[in-house]
């Protein structure tokens, strides 16, 4: 998933000319019981995702506007977004700095 959103980000800033030093995405997941997938007898739940954080910090000269409009339609785009944002929560925090 970070790695689908910092690829499309990357490509959508460089079709709209926006120059961007540095960007990384981290990603956490929690699962609803991890002890149902170890086969723990008696666990409620399922072993599934419950929740995702996304925390993505970019590093550019560039407006924060203009960026964070090009990240919001590159999480648009992702396949990964819309195919998981269906079925967890998801959580996305970002910080862009000069």
């Amino acid at each position: 998933l970070g790695g689908d959103l910092i690829g499309g980000f990357r490509t959508l800033a460089r079709q709209r000319r926006l120059a961007i030093d540095e960007i990384e995405a981290t990603v956490d997941a929690t699962l609803d019981n991890p002890l149902t997938h170890l086969g723990v007898v008696g666990e409620e739940g399922h072993p599934g995702l419950e929740r995702v954080a996304i925390r993505v910090h970019v590093a550019t000269l560039e407006p924060e506007d203009a960026v964070r409009e090009v990240w919001d339609e590159a999480m648009r785009r992702s396949p990964l977004m819309r195919t998981l944002g269906g079925a967890v929560r998801i959580e996305v925090a970002m910080t862009v700095t000069v």
